[in-house]
């Protein structure tokens, strides 16, 4: 059995934060890194978010499959 794992999923919401402060922008702007780039990031955070509660959606849907093959 897998162990659960607990996520925050204020990621994206502390992510849209610090992007609508600029916060840390500077240092960004020195790596030559493009506003378009943050965007692609929060999208990126949001598939990664999806698919994780979607693979523990599964997981708990298995382990309830199989405690109601145990009983």
């Amino acid at each position: 059995m897998m162990p659960q794992l607990r996520v925050d999923l204020n990621n994206q919401e502390s992510f849209s934060s610090l992007r609508s402060r600029r916060a840390f922008h500077n240092w960004y702007d020195r790596e030559d890194m493009e506003d378009g780039e943050f965007c692609r990031a929060l999208y990126d955070i949001e598939c990664l978010e999806k698919d994780y509660n979607e693979v523990i959606s599964q997981n708990n849907q298995q382990i309830l499959n199989e405690k109601n093959d145990e009983l």
